[in-house]
């Protein structure tokens, strides 16, 4: 019996020549995880696309076959092609918010989808499809779930529309492309469950794109890993895991944190206790429009020391990071900062309180202006804060890229033309360069592959240590709370549950919600319950 997905000697290359994909070649059976992994620019992103018969602008197709059931998709027209699209070959993306139609209600995206590759289910059927495959996700198929639209949906209910619109037309093949970056621990898990329950009672291959292996090892059952366009191992996952060959694969493993106990970092370790308070927050009490979220929190940063906030999406981690530093004003109770009390809105804080609190987002864009070069980025608040212009001005934001180790010859491009390793040290320098006393780190590697996230997170603990910084990192990865915070603050329903140092809140929590957190994080170490 032949494999359902087939790539033979795929090739691809830039219109400047350059390959990027060198002969690769996998196959995979009825109901099989494959994953696919390495660092930015391995081409597992590439190979994904390409199954769905998708280039990136500048590449093409130099070699090779993909056969899906035994037809080669190169040989199909541009019609064949659409039609394979969403009955054989589905997509899973990484954002469900771009691959749903903010204007139309969740119903519609399945009647529509149901009437372009299902026309022969009459309404009736197609109904009953629509109701089975959202059981099968653990989403309501009633009236009133149907004519939500997208926005008043969490980001694990998007998800998990995404995948029951994947499996509404029962394909054959599925591209799941890193699909739990940004969900909160228990919503990956929830995630990966379903998705590993759909792939094997439905008997449909699934193609895992990610940078996570912590989570390829409770989801894949084969894993492909890419260096540089080559595939240096595909193997088993129980044997990879327990015995990796290549040396690629062991510096991968190696750089990845785990809430197990490793710590590649050490500096984490100095203890803090009597050192002053950076930032004390005493009573907050905040809404998001009228809805209160936050209940009387209570926080505290010392000098130099890495507070974790933690917490499911929903529990108001971004909402009292936001009042801190100012972008959110609808709050109350006290924020103190350097013992001085802090207004709730940003306009009415005084400059040195405006420079020396800065704010580090998930996405580098979101700091990055994308029609400026990283130099006019940082030199916007060099000028404003400083009053510096010209040489002085650039000399100040060199400075800052030389601390976070970025090329003087990057700083005068775009953020499009960089990395995603690239644009968060540039994000981070156009911190660093308002010389603050504090940084708030929101979900800052979360996108980042491990080896790049790993090299950002030596970064922050290194500019902690040089540039006497405190900071409050807000994230859903314990692995990484583990590897930066010496303390760690969980969040629940707008609520705090329980504070600690990282050793004892993770090695002994005292919260019913604090362990269950923590048994819905991947590890590497951890025994996994036989499932296959």
């Amino acid at each position: 019996m032949s494999a359902v997905l087939e790539i033979d000697d795929l090739r691809v290359e830039l219109l400047s020549g350059r390959e990027i994909l060198h002969g690769v070649s996998l196959t995979a059976d009825a109901g099989e995880i494959v994953a696919l992994v390495g660092e930015s620019g391995s081409g597992k992103t590439t190979i994904g696309t390409t199954v769905l018969g998708h280039l990136r602008p500048g590449a093409q197709v130099t070699g090779g076959e993909i056969r899906i059931r035994g037809r080669n998709i190169f040989d199909l027209s541009d019609r064949e092609l659409r039609a394979l699209r969403g009955s054989e070959v589905a997509f899973v993306s990484q954002d469900p918010a771009s691959a749903l139609s903010p204007t139309r209600r969740i119903g519609r995206h399945f009647e529509e989808l149901g009437q372009t590759h299902l026309a022969d289910l009459d309404r009736e059927q197609l109904t009953e499809r629509i109701s089975t495959v959202l059981a099968d996700v653990n989403l309501p198929s009633s009236k009133e779930f149907l004519r939500k639209y997208p926005h008043q949906l969490s980001g694990g209910q998007l998800q998990r529309v995404i995948i029951a619109l994947a499996f509404l037309v029962r394909p054959s093949v599925v591209v799941l492309d890193e699909i739990t970056t940004g969900l909160d621990v228990s919503t990956q898990s929830k995630v990966l469950e379903t998705v590993r329950t759909l792939c094997h009672s439905n008997q449909v291959v699934a193609l895992y794109v990610t940078h996570d292996l912590s989570v390829v090892r409770e989801l894949a059952d084969r894993v492909i890993v890419l260096e540089e366009g080559d595939v240096v191992e595909d193997r088993d996952s129980v044997e990879l895991f327990g015995q990796p060959a290549h040396d690629y694969t062991k510096r991968l493993l190696g750089a990845i944190p785990d809430i197990a106990g490793r710590r590649l970092l050490t500096s984490t370790r100095e203890a803090t206790d009597g050192a002053p308070a950076v930032l004390e927050i005493r009573g907050v009490d905040a809404w998001y429009g009228t809805k209160q979220v936050l209940f009387e929190v209570d926080l505290r940063v010392t000098s130099g020391s890495c507070v974790a906030l933690v917490g499911e999406s929903g529990s108001g981690k971004s909402t009292l990071s936001r009042s801190i530093v100012g972008l959110n004003s609808n709050w109350s109770g006290d924020i103190e900062f350097g013992g001085e009390k802090l207004a709730t809105k940003v306009r009415a804080r005084i400059a040195s309180e405006r420079r020396e609190i800065q704010y580090i987002f998930q996405s580098a864009d979101r700091a990055l202006n994308p029609r400026l070069s990283v130099m006019d980025s940082v030199l916007v608040p060099i000028q404003q804060f400083f009053g510096l212009r010209g040489a002085a001005a650039r000399e100040k934001a060199l400075e800052a890229f030389e601390k976070v180790a970025l090329s003087a010859s990057l700083v005068d491009r775009r953020p499009r033309e960089l990395s995603g390793g690239e644009r968060q040290r540039a994000a981070i320098a156009r911190a660093i360069a308002c010389e603050p006393r504090m940084l708030i780190c929101d979900e800052v590697t979360s996108a980042l592959d491990v080896s790049v996230q790993a090299v950002i997170l030596s970064l922050l603990d290194r500019l902690r240590d040089e540039e006497k910084l405190s900071m409050l990192f807000v994230t859903h990865n314990l692995a990484v709370v583990r590897e930066i915070a010496n303390d760690v603050v969980v969040l629940k329903d707008g609520r705090v549950v329980e504070t600690g140092s990282v050793d004892a809140v993770l090695d002994s929590p005292r919260a019913d919600y604090t362990r269950r957190l923590l048994a819905d994080t991947p590890s590497l170490f951890r025994t996994l319950p036989t499932r296959r």
